[in-house]
């Protein structure tokens, strides 16, 4: 995916439909995280995202490598998983049944505490002086 693609594709209906819907009258609070895939620091996402006044965190103020810091791995990635390895699928046709029954089960509330766990992640990594921690959150 290049920088055009991912503003086309994902920057543009998320902050068109999906952060009005998710935080009606809070979209100004909305602060955007990605990883450091080169479609996501490219000078234009950075230029798209100012223009249009949007928060979001750095690449500077990223740990990129921190997967105890990434709400995708150490929430959504981690439980969709454990869900998923709950069942022993026989082939991959049976997988892929199995992956999107459980990905219909995910729902906000648990983006929503994956998301709320972040600060004191954050806040336990700095206590930690960057090495790892658990996942107790």
């Amino acid at each position: 995916m290049n920088s055009q693609m991912f503003i086309d594709l994902i920057l543009e209906p998320m902050f068109k439909k999906d952060v009005p819907r998710l935080y009606p009258e809070e979209e100004k609070k909305v602060i955007l995280h990605m990883d450091s895939a080169g479609a996501h620091v490219k000078d234009r996402v950075v230029k798209w995202l100012h223009d249009r006044e949007i928060k979001f965190i750095t690449k500077e103020e990223w740990m990129s490598n921190s997967p105890d810091l990434s709400p995708m791995d150490y929430g959504v990635n981690s439980i969709f998983k454990k869900r998923c390895n709950r069942h022993k699928a026989k082939n991959i046709a049976e997988l892929v049944a199995i992956a999107k029954r459980e990905w219909k089960k995910f729902g906000l509330g648990h983006c929503r505490n994956i998301l709320i766990a972040w600060l004191k992640r954050v806040k336990r990594m700095i206590e930690m002086s960057g090495y790892q921690i658990e996942n107790t959150f």
